[in-house]
């Protein structure tokens, strides 16, 4: 991977195929800033960093309306969203969406929010990880707020996270 990287760190990690077993956690998360599997939702509060709620976008399964949806009840909460898919093109993969359906998500959720890489989001509100490490499971909205609005983010954030096909799964 050093190649690819050109000397810049991986912070986070995306288990292949969604897979998450106790002890690839146990090690990845103390490997990582964050990991993401595949259960979609909102991440509010102090997420759990080591299993991110993650949204897919396949064409297959494209649904424009929920994902609106989505994007205002994330709003609505001061959460933050991921999205992933694998490949965008005319004719995707089973598991990748057209250009226009990722522009269709893209462009909604730039109108409410400021779409930041998963790492931009992780780093912000880095912070609030502290409070889950030493035993605070969670911390009020206002909390991620106030650490948003010190941060200088107008916005409630949008992580975007493009994944390549995963090859094999090593757990």
């Amino acid at each position: 991977m050093a190649p690819i990287l050109e000397g810049r760190p991986m912070t986070s990690f995306s288990y292949p195929f969604g897979a998450i077993s106790a002890q690839a956690r146990a090690v990845l998360a103390s490997c990582f800033a964050s990991c993401r599997g595949i259960q979609p939702g909102i991440n509010e509060q102090v997420p759990d960093y080591a299993d991110l709620r993650a949204n897919k976008i396949y064409a297959a399964q494209f649904d424009q309306a929920r994902m609106i949806d989505l994007v205002e009840r994330n709003s609505a909460v001061g959460g933050w969203l991921i999205f992933y898919t694998h490949d965008v093109r005319a004719s995707p993969s089973a598991f990748g969406c057209t250009p226009a359906q990722l522009d269709s998500v893209v462009e909604y959720a730039a109108r409410r929010a400021t779409i930041l890489p998963v790492g931009d989001v992780v780093s912000r509100l880095g912070r609030l990880a502290v409070y889950r490490q030493v035993g605070a499971m969670a911390a009020s909205r206002t909390t991620v707020r106030s650490i948003r609005q010190r941060e200088g983010a107008t916005q409630t954030p949008v992580a975007w996270a493009p994944q390549p096909s995963p090859k094999v799964s090593p757990f």
